[in-house]
C-alpha cells in the first residue's frame, strides 16, 4: 500500500500501489493539459474505435478557443472500471 500526501496538513491517503501509479499518471497529464491550454496551444488528443464502431482511430483538435462538453444521458454516473 502507498500513499498519496496532499500538503504537509494533512494526513496520506492510501491507496494499493498499481491504483497509485494511474493515478500519477492521470494528474500529470492533466497537470500538462491544463498548461497547454492556459498558454492557449491546441493539441490532437487520438483514441481508437472499438469493432462495433467499425475499428478505427480518431483525432480531435483540442484548443481553448473550442467549447468541450461532456453530457451524459442517465440519472446516474457511469461506472468506472477498476485499475
Amino acid at each position: 500500500m502507498g500513499q498519496l500526501v496532499y500538503s504537509n496538513a494533512n494526513p496520506g491517503i492510501e491507496f494499493h500501489d498499481r491504483t497509485l501509479a494511474h493515478l500519477q499518471i492521470v494528474i500529470m497529464i492533466m497537470i500538462m493539459i491544463m498548461i497547454k491550454l492556459r498558454r492557449g496551444e491546441s493539441f490532437g488528443f487520438c483514441f481508437d474505435h472499438g469493432a462495433s464502431a467499425g475499428s478505427g482511430r480518431t483525432t480531435i483538435w483540442l484548443s481553448p478557443a473550442i467549447p468541450l462538453q461532456f453530457i451524459y444521458l442517465g440519472s446516474r454516473d457511469p461506472s468506472i472500471n477498476k485499475l
